[in-house]
């Protein structure tokens, strides 16, 4: 097989796998992934569902992830591998799939099948791509992958004879930018067994004027915008699209998601809206309720003047009884005195 870059490579199809956490997929991801689709045939994204309760540096589940490279990283979406994998550096996963893939190929989409149906899985290379920045990082963390210069890395096993076995996952060479392509040991006996790793560059991004490298970089820039921007402004040049209605749903879930890992409170134009709804019911409900305790008091007010006429009344009455029953009694008292 001859790469579009003019390398030769005995194995009749070759695999790439595009591992990562992903957190999101961002425009130095789609780099890579353009990088490696100028070169190779069939390359697959592969990612995990991470449970770790780190959810500054893990604020999306598998689902948002996919969501996120099908929608802004501009990733074809047979390019993905659908289902989660626990371990990403492992051929078992993309094997299966193509596996059951083959077994239904007539009934898939026409350009998966004819990805699928191109694939000799008893004739396979499969390499692993990986950022120069994670096998040679600058920040003190540890590399990747480790492996010798010029040999194979071996494990602590021992075969029959005494001798150590080699690893699953070796080392692939590269120089001039894949101009000219060293695979360790490769042969027709040897890489049936082996799969490799594929170093490729890692590219800084400009986001706004600012240098980007990570996603950490990138997450902590959403949450803190530059001067005279947004959070959305950065996702827009980002994934160079401008916010409307079909993606601004996305943009909400980016931006929320990860503000909530940092425990920052995010709203939306939605929650505002529903704000003021709320504002404007009270207004009306506190007006209404004024309304209607005026109406109480009116009609209070009503009750008590008609109540109070015929107090009045009774009270003259009263007044004027008592008054007629001492002049009686008086006259009745002179009468008896003449008497």
């Amino acid at each position: 097989m001859i790469l579009k870059g003019g390398s030769v490579i005995t194995k009749k199809d070759t695999i790439v796998i595009y591992p990562g956490r992903f957190q999101p997929f961002h425009k130095g991801h789609h780099d890579v992934y353009r990088f490696l689709k100028e070169r190779y045939e069939h390359v697959f994204i592969v990612t995990t569902d991470t449970k770790s309760k780190d959810k500054k540096r893990y604020p999306f589940n598998f689902k948002e992830k996919i969501n996120i490279m099908k929608n802004l990283g501009r990733v074809e979406e047979n390019d993905i591998f659908p289902e989660p994998v626990s371990n990403p550096y492992s051929d078992f996963y993309i094997k299966k799939y193509i596996r059951e893939l083959k077994s239904k190929v007539d009934s898939l989409p026409e350009p998966l099948q004819s990805k699928i149906k191109s694939i000799n899985l008893n004739n396979l290379l499969i390499l692993f791509a990986i950022s120069d920045k994670d096998m040679n990082p600058k920040d003190g963390t540890r590399p990747r992958f480790v492996f010798p210069e010029d040999d194979l890395v071996y494990t602590k096993k021992i075969n029959n004879r005494g001798r150590p076995i080699p690893a699953k996952i070796q080392k692939v060479k590269s120089r001039k930018r894949f101009q000219n392509t060293v695979f360790n040991n490769i042969s027709l006996n040897t890489n049936i067994n082996y799969n490799y790793v594929l170093t490729v560059p890692t590219n800084i991004f400009s986001v706004l004027g600012e240098n980007i490298n990570s996603a950490t970089q990138l997450r902590t820039m959403i949450i803190s915008p530059p001067n005279g921007f947004t959070s959305s402004n950065v996702l827009e040049a980002l994934y160079d699209i401008k916010i409307n209605k079909e993606n601004k749903p996305i943009f909400n879930l980016i931006i929320k998601k990860i503000k909530e890992a940092y425990g920052i409170p995010h709203r939306n134009s939605n929650t505002i809206r529903n704000s003021n709804t709320i504002r404007n019911s009270n207004t009306i409900r506190n007006s209404n309720t004024n309304r209607n305790s005026n109406t109480i008091i009116n009609s209070n007010n009503n009750t008590l003047s008609r109540n109070t006429k015929p107090k009045t009344k009774k009270s003259v009455i009263t007044r004027t009884n008592k008054s007629v029953t001492t002049s009686s009694l008086r006259r009745s008292s002179r009468l008896r005195k003449n008497k």
